[in-house]
């Protein structure tokens, strides 16, 4: 076993963790859906925001595993590199915990609940996504094959249209507005990874 697989195999692991903390999210909200959660007082106003949010956490998360696979085996095996690839994996657990809200019972309205934690979600997922293209870029500019095709223009294009549409989420401040950014950052991460 190489130094990779064994690192890939514990960062696997709390990667993992990241995805089960948004899939009991999920959970949760049907389970509240369909009445079988203990919510007492008014009812839940569970709205889209929240959900887009989870399902944009989790397409982000899966793009870092596969560039992770990418970029991992030219991660050198010393304790700075690799505590940094884990201080991501572990802001990504963080951010995770953040989506949902634990009790629901504070939350009634969790398109209010999404403004409260927004700037903490939104914003670490730049953080973390810019600390990933910067290594990448490291690496490039080191004149390392990664063995891998360039996405092209059209990926390019939709990276700067995920980017910017972040970077706007953060400041705007109707749920109509915030809803369309969140799905178009959704579809531009999505056509990012689509191989043209």
């Amino acid at each position: 076993m190489s130094n990779f697989d064994l690192v890939a195999r514990v960062f696997g692991i709390v990667l993992a963790l990241a995805v089960s903390e948004l899939l009991k999210g999920f959970a949760r909200l049907w389970r509240i859906r369909h009445g079988v959660e203990e919510v007492a007082g008014p009812p839940i106003h569970v709205g889209w925001l929240i959900p887009i949010l989870g399902a944009f956490m989790l397409l982000d998360q899966v793009t870092f595993w596969f560039n992770f696979g990418v970029i991992g085996p030219h991660v050198p095996s010393n304790l700075f590199a690799l505590a940094g690839f884990m201080a991501v994996i572990g802001v990504y657990f963080g951010l995770s915990t953040f989506v949902f809200p634990v009790d629901v019972k504070l939350w009634s309205d969790f398109d209010a609940y999404y403004f409260k934690v927004r700037t903490i979600v939104i914003g670490g997922l730049l953080a973390v996504n810019f600390v990933v293209l910067a290594y990448q870029g490291a690496l490039a500019l080191s004149g390392i094959d990664m063995g891998e095709e360039e996405g092209g223009l059209v990926s390019f294009a939709a990276t700067i249209v995920t980017v910017g549409v972040l970077v706007a989420l953060l400041f705007v401040s109707g749920r109509r507005t915030s809803l369309i950014l969140l799905i178009t950052a959704f579809i531009a991460t999505l056509v990012a990874d689509l191989p043209f």
